[in-house]
């Protein structure tokens, strides 16, 4: 046998090897990514889940409440739950190192059972806090 007849046998029968089992993968391949695939529940764009808060400069809307800084903790959390804000609350006056900085001006906290009953607004004025 020559060289050459050796070297197309080879080639021939690599050739037929590289195709077949090419054919094959490509079948096994399109078997397992038609396997994972799941169609969509509903017509777009129903079934769509609502896209995140984000940072960006677009104004933006919650369906639903939001509870911010919560921590699973609603004490010390700002809510917003169909149109109305509730704030933190606190039972006397809140610490004097939550404001004394011009930059922590405007900060409220609400006391539901000072003033006999009555409850009690505070407000960060920047240089401590005023009663309302």
């Amino acid at each position: 046998m020559s060289t050459k007849s050796i070297f197309l046998k080879f080639f021939k029968n690599f050739s037929l090897s590289a195709i077949v089992g090419s054919m094959l993968g490509f079948i096994f391949t399109g078997y397992l990514v038609t396997a994972q695939f799941v169609p969509p529940g509903a017509d777009p764009p129903g079934g769509n889940v609502e896209p995140p808060i984000n940072t960006s400069n677009t104004g933006q809307i919650k369906g639903g409440g939001l509870a911010l800084n919560n921590n699973n903790v609603a004490i010390d959390a700002l809510v917003a739950v169909q149109g109305y804000i509730q704030l933190a609350i606190v039972t006397g006056a809140p610490p004097a190192a939550d404001c004394d900085a011009a930059d922590e001006r405007g900060r409220l906290m609400v006391d539901p059972a000072a003033s006999a009953g009555n409850g009690d607004i505070w407000v960060c004025m920047g240089t401590g806090w005023k009663k309302r």
